[in-house]
């Protein structure tokens, strides 16, 4: 059994490691090697224009140049973004970094008090939006934060390339807020090597290579559509099909006008995508690989089947990403998320704090094998830093377990576990069966407080034809599992809460 995830069928090099020419470095010095290597390569399509990686980087170092300038004499070098998908995220993005600056990309959702909170966290002197962002930002008052807006990029087009600027491995390059579904979101240190790193296993991964080209609509505020899809997508010299946001009506287009051999999306997208009615032309796109996160392994199997495209589930999370994903060439089970990140020691942790034995839920951690390659903390929160870190292993959050022979599974946030007459019910495991039932389109299981104490079962759900009847369903429920897991309470609804990325926002349901 390898139930602390030794992972000895990984391979031991990072692909940035031959880009770099050494096992560590920043993302200027990355995206330099890249644009050396193949400067006329493409690099982002984006409507009707691409851009090559030479073009890329020129856009992105008369950036760094204009806010090199900008940041001189002020309180902190950090620039913060309150940007949607667009190429100048990406400029501003590169450009900050290359300016020898970290980076603070804000979440486009978030409005008020939260999103006032964030900026004044942030510690930054230059905020980059557009005039509809402008619109929605709250009174900055005398803070000192100069707003810039991307329609007068012309400002920064003025200037002359910038020589970047080459941070060590382990200086600060972003924050990023974690969702906050349990308090106030925490400011995530993340350094140069880590944001490499990690996004040098995903390309391993998936394969990446300079054919390859990667349907990108993550946002790009988010770890996912950082390290899970843009810097992947460097490393391996291939190009990103950029697009605003995932759109079900015109995702197959998209593959097919960019020749897309690559997408990324949670289990709603894969839903989404099986729900709609079948096409000929259904197994016959150009892509050859999907990258997903807790996916079930029934709806992974018929998407699968249906679309002839294999996908790939990577687990991780904006402190490390990733930290468990599959090795190439190797058969992973159904319902696995692979073998341990190969800069990681990761461990399912019992209630003693000691590992757990083979096929025992715990909570899954782990612990660095390399300088700089897990979060250092959250910046001013030193308890919650503390706890995340205690015992030496950095603890996820989430449910887990391992099987004998070394893989990983996922089985449920710490948090949306429910505890039900004695029983821990696996939200995610009991989403995973009602949305086979007839009728559901997809759904959320919560905990809700029960009258005799623990809590009851409560199913929200979002019918496929829009009628369900929550008897028939319930029903239906008491046949298929534990009669701890039946749903006490089903609400029917048209459409589930979700963030940026798809997640479903299980917090405002509770």
């Amino acid at each position: 059994m390898i139930a602390s995830g030794e992972s000895p069928v990984l391979a031991p090099l990072n692909p940035v490691e031959e880009l770099l020419g050494g096992a560590a470095g920043s993302l200027p010095t990355l995206l330099a090697a890249r644009v050396a290597r193949t400067p006329a390569a493409p690099f982002l399509r984006w409507q009707d224009r691409v851009w090559s990686y030479g073009e890329a980087w020129e856009e992105s170092l008369r950036f760094a140049a204009w806010v090199g300038g900008a940041l001189t004499g002020s309180r902190s070098r950090r620039v913060a973004s309150f940007l949607p998908n667009r190429p100048e995220t990406l400029w501003s993005w590169f450009g900050t970094l290359a300016a020898g600056a970290a980076y603070v990309p804000l979440n486009r959702g978030h409005r008020g008090r939260i999103l006032a909170d964030m900026i004044d966290r942030s510690g930054a002197t230059v905020l980059v939006t557009d005039a509809a962002g402008a619109a929605d930002l709250p009174d900055l008052g005398a803070g000192g934060v100069r707003v810039f807006l991307v329609e007068e990029w012309d400002e920064v087009r003025a200037h002359e390339p910038a020589l970047p600027v080459a941070p060590g491995p382990g200086e600060l390059a972003e924050l990023l807020y974690s969702s906050g579904t349990t308090g106030r979101s925490k400011a995530v240190e993340l350094s140069h090597n880590q944001l490499c790193r990690g996004a040098g296993w995903v390309a391993w991964s998936l394969g990446l290579g300079p054919a390859d080209v990667f349907h990108a609509w993550m946002p790009l505020f988010h770890v996912g559509g950082q390290v899970d899809t843009v810097l992947p997508t460097v490393v391996g010299g291939g190009s990103l099909a950029l697009h605003p946001t995932f759109s079900r009506s015109r995702f197959w287009d998209q593959v097919e006008e960019a020749g897309a051999t690559v997408f990324i999306g949670f289990a709603n997208v894969a839903r989404m995508l099986c729900a709609q009615p079948p096409r000929p032309e259904d197994a016959a796109s150009t892509l050859r690989v999907g990258m997903t996160g807790a996916m079930p392994a029934q709806l992974s199997r018929e998407f699968e089947a249906r679309f002839g495209v294999p996908l790939l589930d990577v687990y991780g999370m904006t402190e490390i990403e990733p930290m468990l994903l599959p090795a190439p060439g190797e058969t992973t089970p159904a319902g696995s998320c692979g073998r341990p990140n190969p800069d990681l020691e990761v461990v399912v942790l019992g209630a003693d704090g000691a590992a757990a034995g083979e096929g025992v839920v715990g909570e899954i951690a782990c612990r660095a094998r390399r300088p700089d390659v897990l979060t250092s903390g959250y910046e001013g929160d030193p308890e919650a830093s503390a706890a995340a870190f205690r015992g030496g292993w950095f603890h996820s959050g989430d449910l887990g377990r391992v099987d004998e022979g070394g893989h990983f599974y996922f089985v449920d946030r710490v948090k949306h576990s429910i505890r039900h007459r004695g029983e821990n019910v696996s939200s995610w495991e009991l989403e995973s069966i009602v949305e086979s039932a007839p009728g559901v389109a997809e759904c959320c299981a919560l905990g809700v407080p029960a009258e005799l104490g623990e809590e009851d079962v409560k199913l929200v759900v979002v019918a496929a034809d829009g009628a369900l009847d929550p008897d028939e369903l319930r029903r239906w429920c008491e046949g298929r599992m534990a009669a701890f897991m039946v749903p006490r309470y089903i609400e029917v609804v048209p459409e589930l809460p979700r963030d940026g990325s798809g997640k479903v926002r299980k917090e405002e349901l509770r």
